[in-house]
């Protein structure tokens, strides 16, 4: 006997729903509909196939991972048990166009118009301005939703279980994913790619009256999964290598270009060598940050994304590698935002260095719940930048804050902080510290750096500008107020344009600034 299910859901662009309320839903309403069927017949479904369409298709997997236990979003809400039974009898997942690394317009899609792409960008911009179609942002490519999705799937691929047959067939010309996101080779390695016949776009790909695109479906969804040969192989230098121990991502803080990360990795390198341990460090950078940029949320947001797509990638090639982690200002950020908002994701051992995480981070329930193995945190004696920037943000619940300087309050994080590297914002990565850091990476150890850089206690000035940092604000600020009245209000009556235009002009000069520094 064969039925179909047909849930729906409001899928428009402005929709705000939670993806994963609805991921949840879909594998309740395929669990009610299979005890249904067995309290009517005595029998249950010998076998389930599942087909959806770019947005329901990624919904759809991640009911599945949900009902086997991969549901690490939803285990403190405890919406759902560990598993659904229904999930194993799933032999195969047809998805039409399913973006499996999600969709981004930036770059522009190959087969985007110029004149489609612009406005498209504008209006997700506005649309995350505005907080609506929280669910189709939800779905952009590094989102917690599709980042977590992707590492569920990894993880349900290693724990040696039976996975369904997923067959992904794709426009030749999708105009609104990249190929790259809608072909998933690190992650969905295992996917059979089906190449659409010409014509085939991202909306057009389920017309089925197109009498090619619905032999392509039929064979696609009765084919016996030996005689269905993938459209994409893998390339060499992107199926998995197990020869790897341990990856450590070396990432670089703002206004950096991340020149110390290069002369870090030769160094851990050389010291995993000495101990007989296959070490690669990974140095992705995220570019020029500016002032500006890092003090705002939605921006500081970009780069956690592009860390976690960068983390994902790195997970499906490395199936045997530890994950560790080093960073420096901006770049301790990445890491503790992507541990707080992408629940699946997990780590081996992490360095800080001038960071700009809040103090009261809590460490001891990521460590609880096996998502980071242990911290060390490395104090600088006169970390300014620190403690007077990201600690106005931490005063008022913000997600940065100035550890960097006045270190964490909360346990393990606490017992292998080093206090103190003599200097300022950068003092920790210096290469004389290069051996403790790479000492605690590779071997856990909490070794001290130096005596040559190090100090006993702070530098009394600079803890005094941090404890005043409230003050420091106030003149900057009363500085901008006033060059801004003397530029624009003090030749000209302050409603005259000509005024208004010297204030214009002033503002553009300080964001140019804020966009350099």
């Amino acid at each position: 006997m064969r039925t179909s299910s047909l849930p729906r859901y409001r899928h428009q662009w402005y929709v705000n729903q939670d993806p994963v309320l609805l991921a949840d839903e879909l594998g309740r309403t395929i669990q009610a509909r299979c005890s249904e069927y067995y309290s009517t017949t005595g029998r249950n479904y010998q076998d389930i196939i599942m087909i959806g369409h770019s947005m329901g298709a990624v919904l759809m997997r991640k009911a599945f991972v949900f009902a086997r236990g991969q549901n690490h979003e939803l285990r403190r809400a405890s919406l759902i048990p560990a598993t659904l039974p229904w999930a194993s009898n799933v032999s195969r997942m047809i998805l039409f166009a399913g973006m499996n690394r999600g969709w981004s317009f930036h770059p522009r899609p190959k087969n985007m118009p110029r004149w489609k792409n612009w406005p498209a960008r504008m209006l997700v911009r506005a649309m995350t301005l505005l907080n609506l179609g929280t669910l189709l942002r939800s779905l952009s490519r590094g989102a917690p939703f599709i980042s977590n999705l992707r590492i569920q799937w990894i993880n349900l691929v290693r724990q040696d279980q039976p996975i369904p047959l997923v067959i992904q067939l794709l426009g030749n010309e999708d105009d609104v994913v990249h190929a790259e996101d809608n072909i998933d080779l690190q992650t969905g390695r295992d996917f059979v790619y089906k190449q659409a016949p010409a014509g085939t776009n991202h909306s057009n790909v389920v017309d089925l009256k197109d009498p090619d695109r619905r032999r392509l479906f039929l064979e696609a969804l009765l084919r016996p999964s030996e005689h269905l040969d993938s459209d994409y192989i893998v390339p060499d230098g992107q199926k998995a290598d197990t020869s790897i121990d341990s990856v450590i991502f070396v990432m670089h803080g703002i206004r950096d270009f991340g020149d110390w990360t290069r002369r870090f990795s030769e160094a851990v390198q050389a010291y995993a060598r000495n101990l007989g341990r296959k070490v690669l460090p990974v140095r992705p950078g995220y570019g020029y940050f500016p002032m500006l940029k890092f003090l705002l949320f939605s921006e500081r947001q970009i780069n956690v994304r592009w860390f976690m797509d960068q983390y994902t990638e790195v997970l499906a090639k490395y199936p045997r590698a530890e994950i560790d982690f080093v960073g420096h200002s901006n770049g301790t950020y990445l890491l503790a935002s992507g541990l707080s908002r992408y629940k699946a994701c997990s780590f081996n051992r992490a360095v800080f260095a001038g960071s700009v995480v809040p103090r009261d981070y809590p460490w001891d329930q990521m460590v609880h719940d096996g998502r980071i193995r242990s911290i060390r945190n490395y104090v600088a004696s006169a970390d300014i930048i620190v403690g007077v920037f990201p600690r106005l943000f931490e005063q008022f619940g913000g997600d940065v804050g100035s550890s960097g300087l006045l270190g964490f309050t909360r346990e393990p994080a606490v017992q292998s902080e080093w206090h103190y590297v003599a200097g300022g914002h950068g003092a920790a990565i210096n290469g004389r510290n290069f051996g403790s850091i790479a000492d605690y990476l590779i071997s856990g150890n909490a070794s001290s750096p130096p005596d040559d850089i190090c100090v006993d206690d702070y530098n009394q000035l600079a803890l005094l500008i941090a404890k005043l940092y409230w003050v420091v604000w106030l003149i900057l600020l009363g500085i901008l107020i006033n060059a801004a009245w003397l530029l624009s209000f003090a030749s000209a009556p302050p409603l005259s344009l000509h005024a208004w235009l010297h204030l214009a002009l002033f503002i553009l000069f300080v964001f140019a600034i804020l966009c350099t520094i």
